[in-house]
Order: structure tokens, then C-alpha cells, then sequence
């Protein structure tokens, strides 16, 4: 095999500094040993000074992060979705519903529940009498139900005299766990089949939802 001829360098020649020695030297530099003048960030910098990329969130990431520990980042869509998911959710009445002593759900729409943990439950309904012609006692009862099984109540009463004109609001709370999927009703009916209304009038008919943080705490 042929032998290739590297060509002369003179003492002139402007890449004459550029010698094997010199070269050696820059190399040990690079590598942080002795020789030239060491760069400021040597090989042996870059391989154990930066952040390993699979420890590391990039600015470019859509990868779902949850953070689990004191210090850990929390990215923006987990910042977002805790601050949603913390406030107050309404979930409407249905206004001037005709109780009757049937069970009924006086709810115009169901909240499911988007995952599982513990939820905050407060519902809070006016009911008016609106038979002026129906005396006495009449016992309404306002319930929470949660996948159709009633896991709160409360009891309030109507002592009419005719008039008609009597209201009373109710309330009643639930703090506990949720699963995914199941729905979020208000029920409620009545002593007798006497005409009772839920109205938005006076306290007014709310029921709001909202997740619970720290939820072990509880």
C-alpha cells in the first residue's frame, strides 16, 4: 500500500503552531489534564455537570407530569386543572318542581363525578307553599344521592294556616369519596300531597360541588 506524503511546514507557515505536540496538549486540556490553557468547561464537565435528560422536564414536553414530592415542578396544565378542579362546580335545581311524597329527583342535571376522590356536596333548597287552601304540618325532606344511593339528608316543616304564602329552606351537606363516572343528585319530597314547590326565591335553590384538597387530611 502506497504511503501518503503530508506536506512541509515551515517555521513561516501559519498553521505551524499546529503541531502534534501542540495538539496533544489541547486534547489533554479538553480532557481537564495539563498542557495549554484548560477551557472553561473541560469533556469531564459536560459529562457529569448536566441534567440527565430523562430527569428533566423540556420546554417542548406534552407528557402528562404529576408531581409527588416537596420539590418537584408542576407544570402549567397541572397548575390549570388543580385550580379547576378545586372551585365550586353548580348544580342546578329545578325551579317551581311540584314535591309530592314520592321520592324525586328535583335536580335539571347530574354531575359525574370526572375521577375518583373525595368531594365537597353542599346543596341548599328553598320550598314554598303554594296551597292556600291546605293547612298543618307538612315534613319535607332533602336528600344527597351519589350512584342512586342516598348518602345524606336533612328534614325541615311548612305549619301553614292557609295562607299559602309559607316557606322554608333546607340544607344539607356530604363530604366523601366519589368514583369516576357516578352522578351527583338532590332529592326530596314530602309528608303529605300537598302543593310544594322548590322556588329560587328567598335563600334561593343551590347545590354546589367542588374536589377536596389534601383529602387524607380530612
Amino acid at each position: 500500500m502506497a504511503n501518503s506524503q503530508l506536506p512541509n511546514r515551515s517555521s513561516t507557515d501559519t498553521n505551524a503552531s499546529a503541531d502534534v505536540n501542540t495538539l496533544m496538549d489541547n486534547i489533554e486540556a479538553l480532557k481537564g489534564g495539563t498542557g495549554a490553557t484548560a477551557p472553561t468547561t473541560t469533556i469531564e464537565d459536560l459529562s457529569t455537570d448536566k441534567a440527565d435528560k430523562s430527569n428533566v422536564l423540556e420546554l417542548d414536553n406534552t407528557d402528562a407530569f404529576t408531581p409527588d414530592a416537596d420539590y418537584e415542578p408542576a407544570t402549567k396544565k397541572y397548575a390549570d386543572d388543580l385550580i379547576e378542579d378545586t372551585d365550586w362546580k353548580r348544580l342546578p335545581i329545578t325551579d317551581n318542581f311540584v314535591v309530592t311524597t314520592t321520592l324525586q329527583n328535583i335536580t335539571s342535571a347530574s354531575f359525574f363525578a370526572p375521577e375518583t376522590k373525595t368531594y365537597e356536596v353542599d346543596a341548599r333548597v328553598t320550598f314554598d307553599n303554594t296551597d292556600a287552601t291546605s293547612t298543618g304540618v307538612r315534613f319535607i325532606s332533602l336528600y344527597i344521592y351519589v350512584n342512586g344511593v342516598a348518602v345524606s339528608r336533612n328534614l325541615g316543616f311548612l305549619a301553614d294556616g292557609g295562607s299559602g304564602t309559607d316557606n322554608i329552606t333546607i340544607a344539607t351537606k356530604y363530604i366523601g369519596s366519589i368514583t369516576s363516572g357516578h352522578a351527583v343528585q338532590i332529592y326530596a319530597n314530602t309528608s303529605v300531597n300537598s302543593i310544594v314547590r322548590t322556588s329560587s326565591s328567598g335563600s334561593g335553590s343551590l347545590c354546589y360541588i367542588k374536589s377536596v384538597p389534601n383529602a387524607n387530611a380530612l
